[in-house]
């Protein structure tokens, strides 16, 4: 509930490149108005929707905090948690799920707090992510708009910028095809 819904199709597109999406959730108070443009936006994505009443400061936090561990423990096919808010207080969480083995991807903005960076594998900024898509979908209508047909050399060049990249700059080639 203080990530805006501006961002969702982006963290999507970026975290899916890692493999396939398993679970998705969104958590918040579904009752006040700062859910509303949320409303909107999950009419047209699949995503699970959690209710959590305010019933203190951190009531979500918590839920999310429980879920993912609860989750890790019941369903062993889950190796991976991407955690996206601009709250410091998952960092204990994305420890914990360290411990158990799990790649945790921290997604948050610029003023995120560095103990919340730190505690995850890998982490994004959102305003990276989300300008890049932009970009990327600008650029592909403007392309679409000159020609009619795609040939194969923009399709690979497509699934080559798309496919995720290990330390040394290498892609996968099961990833590669899958893209």
């Amino acid at each position: 509930d203080n990530i805006s819904p501006q961002y969702l199709d982006s963290i999507i597109a970026e975290v899916s490149k890692d493999g396939e999406i398993l679970i998705k959730r969104i958590y918040g108070d579904w009752t006040t108005t700062n859910m509303n443009n949320w409303k909107e936006k999950v009419f047209n994505t699949p995503v699970r929707l959690f209710q959590q009443f305010r019933f203190g400061p951190n009531a979500t936090d918590n839920s999310i905090i429980m879920d993912a561990i609860e989750l890790s423990n019941q369903n062993r096919d889950v190796n991976s948690y991407c955690i996206v808010s601009i709250d410091s207080d998952y960092y204990s969480l994305a420890l914990r799920l360290r411990e158990m083995g799990k790649f945790v991807l921290g997604i948050g903005k610029e003023n995120s707090k560095i103990i919340w960076k730190n505690s995850c594998n890998q982490f994004f900024l959102i305003e990276n992510i989300h300008k890049i898509d932009k970009e990327k979908i600008n650029n592909a209508s403007v392309e679409r708009e000159e020609r009619d047909l795609i040939n194969i050399e923009d399709i690979i060049e497509f699934s080559f910028e798309n496919s995720k990249t290990n330390d040394d700059g290498w892609i996968s080639l099961s990833d590669f095809g899958k893209t």
